[in-house]
């Protein structure tokens, strides 16, 4: 009977173990797109910024994209909402919050509740990017530039880390500043 408990034990504590390190195998963070500047602090989603969230479906068309993540506000829901509903998944939404890198780590959190090797989209702000990336494992970067809408920064995890981290671009280029130095 010892032995049977002992088994049984051991089952229940790999089973245990596999879901505490089951995670995303690709998350992959973006800025919301443009917004519009004539509606207050929390603002809709400008022509041009409606164009780049169907790049987005267009860009990850074949990513299988299995879970969305955004923020509460409407430039980031509405820059989810053509992904979302092309994956047929509903975007889980985290509160932004004044603590750019607490939110970071409750980004990460929920990353590392998805089953292993999902493909996780998460849609932040120019200065919310950085705390989840390093929430993540991943390397410092800069806050975005104020005009920087195309960058798409692609992670593979790996023991609940990031393993590589890419830099992409998708929809319509932005015209950067020379002072903007994201990632050079």
């Amino acid at each position: 009977m010892g032995g049977r408990i002992a088994v049984v034990a051991a089952a229940l504590l790999a089973a245990s173990a596999g879901v505490m390190t089951a995670q995303a195998g690709t998350v992959i963070v973006i800025r919301h797109a443009e917004k519009r500047t004539d509606q207050g602090s929390d603002p809709e989603l400008t022509e041009r910024g409606e164009h780049r969230a169907e790049a987005l479906v267009a860009a990850l068309r074949d990513a299988h994209v299995t879970a969305v993540i955004t923020t509460e506000l409407r430039r980031n829901v509405l820059t989810a909402a053509p992904l979302a509903r092309a994956a047929g998944v509903t975007p889980l939404v985290i509160r932004a919050g004044s603590d750019p890198a607490a939110h970071g780590r409750e980004v990460a959190e929920a990353l590392r509740r998805l089953p292993r090797g999902a493909v996780a989209v998460v849609i932040e702000h120019s200065n919310t990017v950085p705390g989840v990336i390093a929430a993540m494992g991943g390397p410092a970067i800069p806050e975005f530039c104020d005009s920087e809408f195309a960058t798409m920064l692609v992670a593979s995890l790996g023991h609940g880390r990031v393993k590589s981290l890419v830099r992409a671009t998708y929809g319509e280029h932005d015209s950067l500043s020379p002072q903007c130095s994201t990632m050079k």
